[in-house]
Protein backbone atom coordinates (compact mmCIF):
# COMPACT_ATOMS: atom_id res chain seq x y z
CA UNK A 1 0.00 0.00 0.00
CA UNK A 2 2.46 2.94 1.32
CA UNK A 3 4.38 1.97 -2.41
CA UNK A 4 1.42 2.70 -4.16
CA UNK A 5 1.53 6.10 -2.94
CA UNK A 6 4.57 6.78 -2.64
CA UNK A 7 5.70 5.85 -6.41
CA UNK A 8 3.52 8.36 -7.59
CA UNK A 9 4.73 11.45 -5.37
CA UNK A 10 8.66 10.11 -6.31
CA UNK A 11 7.60 10.67 -9.67
CA UNK A 12 6.36 13.74 -9.35
CA UNK A 13 8.96 14.98 -7.23
CA UNK A 14 11.27 13.70 -10.16
CA UNK A 15 9.49 15.20 -13.40
CA UNK A 16 8.33 18.45 -11.98
CA UNK A 17 11.59 19.37 -10.01
CA UNK A 18 13.39 19.30 -13.62
CA UNK A 19 10.86 21.62 -15.29
CA UNK A 20 12.07 24.64 -12.76
CA UNK A 21 15.14 26.26 -13.08
CA UNK A 22 16.86 29.39 -11.88
CA UNK A 23 17.13 31.38 -15.03
CA UNK A 24 19.75 34.52 -15.02
CA UNK A 25 18.97 37.01 -18.19
CA UNK A 26 21.54 40.18 -18.43
CA UNK A 27 21.42 43.12 -21.13
CA UNK A 28 22.84 46.42 -22.09
CA UNK A 29 21.50 48.43 -24.57
CA UNK A 30 22.70 51.96 -25.90
CA UNK A 31 19.88 54.41 -25.87
CA UNK A 32 19.91 58.27 -27.92
CA UNK A 33 18.21 60.23 -24.53
CA UNK A 34 19.37 61.46 -21.25
CA UNK A 35 19.35 59.04 -18.50
CA UNK A 36 16.73 61.07 -16.48
CA UNK A 37 14.13 60.72 -19.33
CA UNK A 38 15.22 56.33 -19.67
CA UNK A 39 15.07 56.71 -15.23
CA UNK A 40 11.55 58.46 -15.45
CA UNK A 41 10.15 55.74 -17.94
CA UNK A 42 11.31 52.76 -15.87
CA UNK A 43 10.40 53.45 -12.67
CA UNK A 44 6.87 54.72 -14.31
CA UNK A 45 5.07 51.30 -12.94
CA UNK A 46 1.49 52.42 -13.45
CA UNK A 47 2.74 52.93 -16.92
CA UNK A 48 3.41 49.28 -17.40
CA UNK A 49 0.05 47.94 -18.57
CA UNK A 50 0.47 50.72 -21.58
CA UNK A 51 4.48 50.78 -22.03
CA UNK A 52 4.92 46.67 -21.71
CA UNK A 53 1.42 44.61 -22.05
CA UNK A 54 3.22 41.62 -22.82
CA UNK A 55 3.60 40.46 -18.89
CA UNK A 56 1.08 43.32 -17.57
CA UNK A 57 -2.40 43.62 -18.11
CA UNK A 58 -3.07 45.69 -15.53
CA UNK A 59 -0.77 47.57 -12.78
CA UNK A 60 -1.95 49.41 -9.61
CA UNK A 61 0.53 50.76 -6.52
CA UNK A 62 -1.03 49.84 -3.40
CA UNK A 63 1.45 51.55 -1.08
CA UNK A 64 1.48 55.25 0.02
CA UNK A 65 4.87 55.48 -1.36
CA UNK A 66 4.44 56.60 -5.26
CA UNK A 67 7.96 56.76 -5.89
CA UNK A 68 11.32 55.62 -4.35
CA UNK A 69 12.03 52.82 -1.73
CA UNK A 70 9.15 50.80 -0.55
CA UNK A 71 7.00 51.53 -3.27
CA UNK A 72 4.43 48.19 -3.90
CA UNK A 73 2.39 47.47 -6.46
CA UNK A 74 0.22 44.68 -7.28
CA UNK A 75 0.29 43.71 -11.46
CA UNK A 76 -1.99 41.34 -13.21
CA UNK A 77 -1.57 39.58 -16.59
CA UNK A 78 -1.16 36.47 -18.66
CA UNK A 79 1.46 34.02 -20.18
CA UNK A 80 0.62 31.11 -22.51
CA UNK A 81 -2.96 30.97 -21.51
CA UNK A 82 -2.26 31.18 -17.48
CA UNK A 83 -3.41 34.06 -15.73
CA UNK A 84 -1.62 35.60 -12.82
CA UNK A 85 -1.34 38.08 -9.95
CA UNK A 86 1.74 39.21 -8.64
CA UNK A 87 2.58 41.54 -6.11
CA UNK A 88 6.23 43.55 -6.35
CA UNK A 89 8.59 45.88 -4.09
CA UNK A 90 11.54 48.35 -5.00
CA UNK A 91 14.26 47.22 -2.19
CA UNK A 92 16.77 49.80 -3.47
CA UNK A 93 16.33 53.22 -5.69
CA UNK A 94 18.73 55.35 -6.35
CA UNK A 95 17.56 58.24 -8.76
CA UNK A 96 18.70 58.10 -12.50
CA UNK A 97 21.30 55.41 -11.22
CA UNK A 98 19.20 52.15 -10.27
CA UNK A 99 16.34 50.55 -8.78
CA UNK A 100 15.65 46.79 -7.73
CA UNK A 101 12.70 45.35 -7.95
CA UNK A 102 11.72 42.02 -5.88
CA UNK A 103 8.48 39.93 -6.35
CA UNK A 104 6.56 39.81 -3.22
CA UNK A 105 4.09 37.18 -2.80
CA UNK A 106 5.78 34.52 -4.65
CA UNK A 107 9.51 35.11 -3.88
CA UNK A 108 11.03 33.93 -6.98
CA UNK A 109 12.31 37.29 -9.25
CA UNK A 110 14.37 39.86 -8.62
CA UNK A 111 15.17 42.75 -11.20
CA UNK A 112 17.69 45.31 -11.66
CA UNK A 113 17.70 47.96 -13.69
CA UNK A 114 20.26 50.59 -14.00
CA UNK A 115 20.80 53.47 -15.83
CA UNK A 116 24.65 54.94 -17.10
CA UNK A 117 25.72 58.37 -18.64
CA UNK A 118 27.34 57.83 -21.72
CA UNK A 119 27.30 61.08 -22.44
CA UNK A 120 24.83 63.69 -21.58
CA UNK A 121 22.62 62.64 -24.21
CA UNK A 122 23.85 58.42 -23.96
CA UNK A 123 22.36 56.11 -21.69
CA UNK A 124 23.63 53.14 -21.38
CA UNK A 125 20.26 50.49 -19.75
CA UNK A 126 20.96 47.52 -17.96
CA UNK A 127 18.44 44.72 -16.85
CA UNK A 128 19.06 41.85 -14.92
CA UNK A 129 16.79 39.64 -13.56
CA UNK A 130 17.27 36.68 -11.68
CA UNK A 131 14.12 34.38 -11.61
CA UNK A 132 12.77 30.66 -10.95
CA UNK A 133 10.81 30.06 -14.68
CA UNK A 134 9.69 26.82 -16.10
CA UNK A 135 12.46 25.56 -18.26
CA UNK A 136 10.11 25.41 -21.02
CA UNK A 137 9.22 29.01 -20.96
CA UNK A 138 12.35 30.59 -20.42
CA UNK A 139 13.53 30.90 -24.18
CA UNK A 140 9.66 32.70 -23.98
CA UNK A 141 10.74 34.75 -21.16
CA UNK A 142 13.67 36.02 -22.32
CA UNK A 143 12.21 37.34 -25.63
CA UNK A 144 9.45 39.05 -23.61
CA UNK A 145 12.70 41.00 -21.43
CA UNK A 146 14.70 41.69 -24.90
CA UNK A 147 11.07 43.27 -26.50
CA UNK A 148 10.44 44.99 -23.48
CA UNK A 149 14.23 46.61 -23.21
CA UNK A 150 13.54 48.01 -27.31
CA UNK A 151 10.14 49.01 -26.19
CA UNK A 152 11.67 51.11 -23.59
CA UNK A 153 14.87 52.08 -26.20
CA UNK A 154 12.22 53.11 -28.41
CA UNK A 155 9.90 55.37 -25.65
CA UNK A 156 12.86 57.12 -24.30
CA UNK A 157 14.45 58.01 -27.64
CA UNK A 158 10.73 59.40 -28.97
CA UNK A 159 10.15 61.82 -25.49
CA UNK A 160 13.77 62.89 -25.70
CA UNK A 161 13.05 63.87 -29.85
CA UNK A 162 9.93 65.53 -28.70
CA UNK A 163 11.35 67.40 -25.73
CA UNK A 164 13.89 69.71 -27.95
Amino acid sequence: MIKKLFLPLVVCIIVFSGCVTNSEFEKSITIQAPKEIVFAIITDYENYETLLPMLHDSVTIVSKEKKGNGVVWESTGSFKNHKFTSQWTVTEYIENEKVVIKDLDKGIGETVLTVKDINPIETEYTMYLRTKMYKPYEKDFIAIYEKEMKIIKEESERQYKESY
